[in-house]
């Protein structure tokens, strides 16, 4: 193989502004880039966008604060932005926020509002020319991107849904320019988007292992008997009832998230077939969601009860129960279950 055959090695991650222009020297191109310039001349500078960013910039986030129930590791918002910032320079690229909507309608049971932003993030790379009749700056596109959807919620902070959504918005927008494109290639995870900061709206997850399928059923049965016909209303009312402490889908509940969910369902009235959504179902399937429960009237009958009855009702009267009922510590936990029921 020649030495023009060679490749040449594609240089480290720039730590500084003058590490970065270095490299692009050796591109063959200047930046910040110079006004006016072309869509050609910002397509030369395209290779510097996808040089990846400093390892300083990698942040690492646990499942148990993320509420993902899995680490991630992602750049930070301000290494796309001081990256778009060293090749454009900051007077040269903007963005526009489209279509943004609120929605702070729902409230937790602890008193919190859900704050919810949804918009778009238009990425645009121009520069600004003085108009001289009016003496005003207006502003000349050369390169913009289509609307990049973006959201973000809080369960306490207006404001911090707001942040959290433009950040996401930018970062996402600036990486179709390939900025962080390693975070996009399978290098670190695509679920770090977020600007905000890190311990907004997170909460500790409790860690356990995820439902089984038969765990699953047996919740959706309870959730229809209950008024919700879909995962998708399921999660989301669990998820304001939690205050943001449970978002996993379903399926994907730990064995302690589900249990305090049916907790909560227990203590809700039956709604079977009182959805507007809800297709009618023949007479067969509504029996089979039937919950008919036989009710202890003594704590001799309560100790006698199987043991997913006792669970049962300790979820009914949120009683923190062990995770298995053995020959020791039943008549202890059913003698303060027969309290909370009122029964001797």
């Amino acid at each position: 193989m020649t030495t023009t055959e060679t490749k040449r090695q594609l240089p480290k991650a720039p730590k500084t502004f003058g590490d970065l222009k270095q490299i692009a020297e050796e591109f063959g191109v200047e930046i910040p880039i110079k006004s006016p310039f072309t869509p050609d001349d910002v397509n030369k500078l395209l290779p510097l966008l996808r040089l990846p960013l400093d390892e300083d910039a990698i942040q690492e986030s646990k499942g148990s604060e993320t509420k993902k129930g899995y680490d991630t590791t992602g750049y930070s918002y301000q290494a796309h932005v001081d990256r778009m910032n060293w090749v454009f320079g900051p007077t040269n690229w903007t963005w526009a926020i489209q279509n943004e909507t609120y929605d702070g309608s729902l409230t937790t049971g602890g008193g919190y509002t859900k704050h919810q932003y949804s918009a778009e993030i238009e990425l645009l790379i121009g520069y600004r020319v003085l108009n001289e009749e009016t003496n005003q700056w207006e502003w000349i596109t050369v390169h913009s991107l289509p609307p990049i959807p973006t959201d973000h919620e809080h369960f306490r902070e207006k404001g911090a849904a707001r942040k959290g959504m433009l950040t996401k918005g930018i970062k996402r927008a600036t990486s179709f320019l390939g900025v962080g494109a390693d975070a996009y290639l399978g290098t670190l995870d695509d679920d770090l988007v977020t600007g905000a900061d890190p311990t907004d709206d997170l909460r500790p997850r409790k860690i356990d292992k995820v439902i089984d399928s038969k765990g699953y059923l047996q919740l959706m049965d309870l959730a229809r008997v209950k008024g919700f016909n879909s995962d998708i209303k399921l999660r989301e009312w669990y998820k304001t009832r939690s205050e943001g402490a449970i978002t996993n889908d379903p399926a994907n509940l730990t064995k302690a998230e589900a249990y305090e969910i049916k907790g909560w369902l227990f203590k809700l009235e039956d709604q079977l077939g009182s959805d507007d959504d809800n297709e009618v179902e023949s007479e067969d399937h509504n029996n089979q969601h039937e919950i008919a429960i036989d009710r202890p009237k003594t704590l001799e009958e309560l100790m006698a009860a199987d043991n997913s009855l006792i669970l049962q009702l300790a979820a009914e009267y949120s009683f923190q129960m062990p995770a298995s009922i053995t020959s020791k510590n039943k008549w202890p936990l059913c003698k303060t279950l027969a309290q909370l029921m009122g029964i001797k």
